[in-house]
């Protein structure tokens, strides 16, 4: 198997996943290690997703992986293909 900067695809595959830094709950987005939640009803189609990515982006905070997770909870919860493939 070809290795892509030292790293095989099946290495890859095989590493343990870090914890979501998004989660669900109460019907609410919450990021877990800055205690910020906003309800779900306010993130529900993927033009409020964008507008949240750009608010959240405007925080200290935020991180890429944040907003990665975040866009994994709401494919999941909204039954989207995480591709986009609708």
């Amino acid at each position: 198997m070809e290795k892509i900067i030292g790293i095989s695809a099946k290495e890859l595959l095989e590493q343990p996943k870090t914890p979501s830094t998004v989660k669900i709950e109460n019907e609410e987005f919450v990021i877990i290690d800055e205690g910020y939640s906003f309800e779900t009803s306010r993130c529900n189609d993927p033009f409020k997703l964008v507008v949240w990515i750009g608010h959240l982006t405007e925080k200290n905070w935020c991180t890429t992986e944040m907003i990665s997770d975040l866009i994994d909870e709401f494919c999941k919860e909204y039954k989207y293909d995480r591709n986009w493939n609708c």
